[in-house]
């Protein structure tokens, strides 16, 4: 009897690590299936997150990229303001360049001396003033507008001011004369160009 209950307990004990080991091996697949899930969706947020940052960083240089278009833009739209600003000063003849300030000439009689040369790229008018050691002194302006040439004298005498009108001119032509007979003349003359 100590035979059979000898056998009974190896059969038990083999029973027991029997199933300890379906158990075990039941433990391991278990583990391996739920690690290979586990690393499945490691990867697969990995792979997203990789790509959600990818995206982040394109997203990020798209940003600044648009950013900086903008700032051109404003820049663009800063200086177009700018001209516009200009152009309506020059509409509403705002503007003003001053050609001669002042400027001496010594004559001989009868003389006529080209003083200034300048260009007019907008319609406006000068206001010529100066003053001159003869009554006779006066100014002279020329300049081509559509093929046709336009000229306007003034005689300003010992002292005068004028205003002549001026059309967009690639040269105008500033003269300035005496008609003295016998004596030099001494002029000074201011020109101010509006537009």
């Amino acid at each position: 009897m100590a035979e059979k209950k000898g056998v009974r307990n190896a059969k038990i004990g083999l029973g027991i690590s029997v199933v300890l080991l379906v158990l075990s091996l039941m433990g391991n697949a278990w583990f391996y299936t739920e690690m290979t899930n586990l690393s499945s969706e490691y990867n697969y947020y990995k792979y997203a997150h990789h790509y959600n940052d990818s995206q982040y960083w394109d997203l990020v240089d798209a940003v600044y990229q648009l950013e900086h278009e903008i700032d051109e833009l404003e820049d663009q739209v800063y200086r177009l303001e700018h001209k516009l600003s200009q152009y309506e000063s020059i509409l509403n003849m705002e503007k003003s360049n001053t050609i001669l300030n002042l400027h001496h000439i010594i004559q001989e009689p009868g003389g006529l001396t080209t003083v200034k040369l300048f260009e007019c790229p907008y319609a406006g008018y000068l206001n010529l003033s100066g003053t001159s050691t003869t009554s006779t002194f006066y100014v002279k302006i020329q300049f081509w507008y559509q093929d046709r040439l336009f000229s306007f004298r003034e005689t300003l005498g010992t002292s005068g001011q004028t205003v002549f009108l001026v059309l967009p001119a690639d040269r105008i032509t500033i003269y300035v004369g005496n008609t003295n007979g016998h004596s030099r003349a001494y002029h000074t003359i201011s020109v101010t160009y509006h537009y």
